[in-house]
């Protein structure tokens, strides 16, 4: 099915509908497939598709996403990511790569030379390229900030969902910040201008979790979850539900406790090896590479593409490969 055109289909309307032609054709879909008057578990599933559907296509903003992006556009929205859809302009693209790419190959480079005592440079020089990439980061944050701010709806049942939108904007925008104010605490910390304890300095990560969570705490929801399905064209079931409650839960859990442990190595507080503190991250990882295994081996087995699975494994092992080789260079295992 053509881009941006299912969620028309679901309601039963063209994609020129106008908003009183999509209402008229919710309220009969919403009749016909409401639980107390079918009962079947396979009706409630319409009915949530329905749901979904009418959601995105009443809200002038929701709609115009979907007709030019398509289902990842909702998704992307729906993860309140400015900088994520922002990727989809092809030129707001380019623009991020030539002024975050460039800085961050800067960073890794003096971050390298400066772990391997090449260089005598402080720690505050050593970061100044991964400032400039937070810069970057919090004034396009900003820019879209104002934009949606600034923005009214001539919806009228739009406000709630105007404001859960700009609500998730501003929390990423102080997700940001509170990343910005801790690389500067750290590298204060690293050059001894201040001799916090580490505790000390993870503070604004606190700040960041307590955020994350907050934002995060609504995808554990049903609802969430029915949006979720009407969005990508599944059906919901309590099996696919409660297997989205586990792999959300888990994702939302395995920062804050990795955090922890971080902190209570870098302050002493725990003699156990750095292979423990990274297990939080090892043990999901190694989950989601036997889950992409499997899936793939299913998909092959059926004479389905695999090829995205390959991709996702090559992936993979560029994100994880470094960091496994990190924590064997911080437990003296390697001598590289």
């Amino acid at each position: 099915m053509a881009r941006g055109t299912r969620l028309y289909t679901v309601l039963g309307v063209e994609k020129k509908a106008t908003k009183e032609e999509i209402k008229k054709a919710y309220h009969k879909a919403a009749v016909k497939y409401h639980p107390d008057r079918n009962g079947p578990e396979a009706s409630e599933a319409k009915f949530q598709e329905v749901q979904g559907a009418y959601e995105v296509l009443s809200d002038d903003k929701m709609r115009g996403l979907y007709d030019r992006y398509g289902e990842q556009g909702l998704k992307f929205a729906q993860q309140g990511s400015a900088m994520e859809l922002a990727t989809f302009e092809p030129m707001v693209m380019f623009c991020i790569l030539a002024t975050v790419a460039v800085p961050l190959v800067l960073f890794l480079v003096f971050l390298t030379l400066r772990v391997d005592h090449k260089v005598s440079w402080s720690w505050g020089t050593t970061f100044v390229p991964l400032w400039i990439i937070e810069a970057t980061v919090m004034c396009f944050q900003f820019a879209v900030i104002a934009k949606i701010l600034s923005e009214k709806s001539e919806d009228p049942e739009a406000p709630s969902r105007d404001w859960t939108a700009k609500a998730a904007v501003v929390a990423e925008f102080i997700k940001i910040s509170c990343i910005v104010l801790w690389t500067v605490l750290l590298s204060l910390r690293m050059d001894e201008h201040h001799m916090w304890d580490y505790r000390q300095v993870f503070i604004p990560v606190y700040i960041y979790i307590v955020v994350d969570t907050i934002l995060s705490a609504s995808q554990l929801t049903v609802k969430y979850y029915a949006q979720h399905c009407a969005h990508i064209g599944t059906p919901v079931t309590r099996r696919g539900y409660l297997k989205h409650f586990v792999v959300t839960l888990v994702g939302m859990i395995r920062f804050p406790i990795f955090i922890l442990l971080l902190v209570l190595k870098l302050d002493g507080h725990l003699s156990k090896s750095w292979w423990h503190v990274a297990m939080p991250y090892l043990i999901v990882a190694g989950l989601a590479l036997v889950g992409v295994i499997l899936s793939g081996i299913a998909a092959a087995a059926q004479g389905e593409p695999f090829g995205e699975y390959v991709a996702i494994l090559i992936s993979w092992g560029f994100a994880f490969v470094p960091f496994i080789l990190v924590i064997a260079k911080c437990d003296g295992a390697r001598r590289y």
